[in-house]
């Protein structure tokens, strides 16, 4: 694999590749190291250097129409590894419960590829044994599920990749194929003639160009950005991409803890549902009520509020390393710290457990899509930024009625629990303040895939009426549904590929 930066090159290079990918994220890092196995010549673009960074540091200053959405800065990474360098790298798919009234062949179509493809990318992520999501909870604990079971409840397990493995940086580095990586330019520009992209023009912060050429291009640069590039082709060639929900139906989950656990069951609820450990896979447990009576899907899970020194000061250098930068500490820290890293290393390889001192509070959290709203969109503004290109109006809100939808999520899904044996839950109050309810940055729906030109991108991945342009991000996701996005889209990502080696592959 080669990686080169853009902005120490001779303006106006040429590029060419079978496959061009724009975004060195999850989706684009994941796919460019497939289509790259597959035998295909591939070449990935991203805006940011090497090392991963803010949007400012890299010229995208988003503006904001309604509230701030701090998914637009926060959460967002730019650079090899992108977002990678920093999640928590939670696997966990789609399922039949995602499958309602509202949007169903959608996500009629996103389960069922889900269910078919999962195996395939957990091989392709080193995790070929882990795809028992939904069986792993039952085999652990056959009481517990049967005890939920009964109410109406669903339990499912989350698979976190291992901290070595968590910047997919680590899969591009690995690939052996003909890959490689140019950094420092976005996309500023592209030239589509009988629709199909001919070319596209990148462009450094030195405003240096270079072009590239090739058979296929992946839009990989997660929902806004693939937004934005989508807009600029539909504002510089009119009546090509006509989809009126382009940019619109931007959402995320709301995540707030909508009860606690009672005291005198705190070490019980600990003991059946702290993360473990299995084969070296941190695995944890996710909460879904089977009564569908709610449109809007969710997903319940338990936090732990862990302030042990060892567990912060562990927490600290390996998100460090995540993101390929030294840690920076303090020696307070260290020496309060190591004195905790025992607990953590006996919980870790002797119990297979994460460690969570017994006094560590515990509340249920609750995760809730965003219904589609139009009226959350992404359009473009009149001015410009570092490169020249016109620069995001993010128009984003939580509704006024969202409080309310949750606070009815949860009094269903407590009072549905605490008819159970297990561990008793204590109904709190709902808070949506704050830039970003916890645990959020799923942004979706601006790309939606569908079944008719209605929607800018077919249920192959493809942009209607534009040949051999493909997206994947989550933003094709058409709300975020009952898990996090990025397993499923990745699972999304392992058809296309495989039709595009079909279709180009030598």
């Amino acid at each position: 694999m080669l990686i080169t930066s853009l902005a120490n090159c001779a303006d106006q290079s040429v590029l060419e590749f079978d496959v061009c990918v724009v975004g060195a994220g999850a989706a684009g890092i994941y796919s460019a190291v497939r289509l790259a196995n597959l035998g295909l010549n591939v070449g990935v673009v991203d805006a940011g250097p090497t090392e991963t960074v803010a949007p400012d540091a890299v010229g995208y200053i988003a503006e904001f129409g309604d509230q701030f959405y701090n998914g637009a800065v926060d959460g967002r990474a730019f650079g090899f590894g992108g977002t990678t360098s920093r999640w928590g790298g939670v696997l966990i798919p789609h399922s039949n419960h995602d499958v309602r009234g509202n949007d169903e062949p959608c996500w009629k179509h996103i389960s069922e590829t889900v269910a078919r493809e999962k195996r395939a990318v957990l091989v392709g992520l080193g995790a070929k044994n882990h795809d028992d999501f939904d069986r792993y909870p039952a085999r652990l604990l056959p009481d517990v599920t049967g005890e939920l079971s009964e109410v109406g409840i669903d339990m499912m397990a989350s698979l976190f990749l291992p901290f070595r493995t968590k910047n997919l940086s680590t899969l591009a580095r690995k690939c052996k194929a003909n890959l490689s990586v140019y950094t420092d330019a976005t996309a500023s520009d592209w030239k589509i003639v009988d629709e199909n992209v001919t070319s596209l023009r990148l462009r450094t912060l030195t405003r240096l160009e270079h072009e590239v050429r090739a058979r296929w291009f992946i839009l990989a640069a997660g929902t806004l950005e693939s937004a934005r590039s989508l807009l600029e082709i539909q504002a510089k060639y009119p009546g090509l991409l006509q989809s009126e929900i382009l940019g619109r139906g931007l959402g995320d989950h709301l995540s707030t803890a909508v009860a606690s656990v009672d005291v005198s069951d705190g070490k019980r609820c600990l003991d059946l549902f702290a993360p473990r450990f299995e084969r070296g896979w941190m695995r944890s447990f996710r909460f879904l009520d089977r009564n569908q009576n709610h449109q809007t899907r969710a997903f319940a899970h338990f936090v732990f509020d862990n302030r042990n020194a060892g567990f912060a000061l562990a927490k600290k250098v390996l998100t460090s390393l995540q993101a390929r930068r030294v840690p920076k500490l303090r020696i307070a820290e260290i020496v309060t710290g190591l004195a905790g890293v025992s607990g953590l290393a006996y919980s870790r390889y002797v119990r297979n457990r994460l460690h969570i001192p017994q006094s560590t509070d515990m509340k249920l959290q609750l995760d809730v899509e965003q219904p589609f709203d139009p009226s959350n969109r992404i359009v473009l503004s009149n001015a410009t930024d570092g490169y020249g290109r016109r620069r995001l109006i993010i128009n984003w809100k939580i509704g006024d009625h969202a409080a309310t939808q949750i606070d009815r999520i949860a009094d269903e899904f407590v009072r549905r629990w605490n008819r159970s044996k297990l561990p008793k839950l204590t109904r709190a109050s709902v808070s949506l303040s704050g830039q970003k309810p916890h645990d959020a940055f799923h942004p979706v729906g601006a790309c939606r895939l569908g079944p008719s030109e209605e929607y800018p991108v077919g249920f192959d991945l493809s942009v209607n009426t534009v040949r051999n342009l493909s997206v994947l991000c989550t933003g094709v996701l058409p709300t975020a549904g009952s898990a996090n996005p990025t397993f499923s889209m990745l699972c999304l990502g392992e058809v296309l590929c495989r039709r595009i080696g079909t279709l180009i592959g030598n």
